[in-house]
């Protein structure tokens, strides 16, 4: 069993300790005993549990809850599933499957997929096929092969050195790529930004006032003009990234 396996089942483990005997939990809980990170999750998953239970426990139930209940079950009584004539319940089945489907579908086609490509790109970026410390050398550069190039930049990167550019290609799309060095106080730091042609992209593009996610080693901030989607991403977290606009 890994880590992953075991917050699954942890995570309907109740706060109480009411469970620590139960054989379902045995191998979960072992695991937690011998990762420490793990450890640490499964304490503030119980923690946060134990607060929600609480909360509930203090909210008083409306005086007319059962009655209500009650009254509900007699107006209408579903059939179950597996009751209803065999052709309903294949298309039953069916519908879900298709509704599946797109959820998977959106997930790996739309704006989510880019996003998770460009960040996979930039924890994984390993060459540049531009070194330059001008950024309008690279703006230049860019142009010349036709790569998005007529952008603007964020106010607060506008000051730092240049390392280079790289043109990636997602899905037969050009994206640009701009490897900055944030050097104020010393910080020697990198930071990304990436630019594409929104038309290029599939979905729901961010709006204009960037959006901020942190995605394990790697934050980023997404946001859109009138002409490009962007995303600025870095190692020093989502706050450093909202002090750059």
């Amino acid at each position: 069993m890994d880590n992953e396996q075991a917050k699954f089942i942890l995570q309907v483990y109740r706060p109480g300790g009411e469970d620590a005997s139960d054989p379902q939990f045995a191998e979960a809980l072992e695991q937690v005993r011998r990762d420490p990170g793990l450890a640490k999750w499964f304490k503030e998953q119980q923690a946060l549990d134990e607060a929600i239970a609480n909360k509930l426990e203090s909210a008083p139930a409306p005086a007319d809850l059962r009655d209500a209940i009650l009254a509900a079950r007699s107006v209408l009584r579903p059939k179950a599933w597996w009751r209803r004539p065999p052709m309903l319940a294949w298309a039953a089945c069916l519908a879900a499957l298709l509704s599946l489907g797109g959820l998977w579908f959106k997930a790996n086609t739309g704006y989510a997929a880019y996003h998770k490509d460009m960040v996979k790109a930039v924890d994984t970026l390993d060459s540049l096929d531009l070194k330059e410390s001008d950024v309008s050398k690279i703006k230049d550069w860019l142009s010349s092969i036709n790569a998005p190039s007529t952008f603007s930049m964020p106010d607060g990167i506008k000051d730092f050195a240049g390392l280079g550019c790289r043109v990636l290609d997602w899905r037969g799309k050009e994206v640009t790529l701009i490897c900055f060095c944030d050097d104020s106080r010393g910080l020697r730091d990198k930071v990304h930004l990436l630019v594409i042609d929104t038309r290029d992209l599939p979905g729901d593009p961010p709006g204009p006032e960037p959006q901020f996610k942190e995605n394990g080693r790697i934050a980023t901030a997404s946001w859109s003009d009138e002409e490009y989607t962007y995303i600025l991403a870095g190692h020093k977290g989502a706050r450093y990234l909202a002090s750059r606009f």
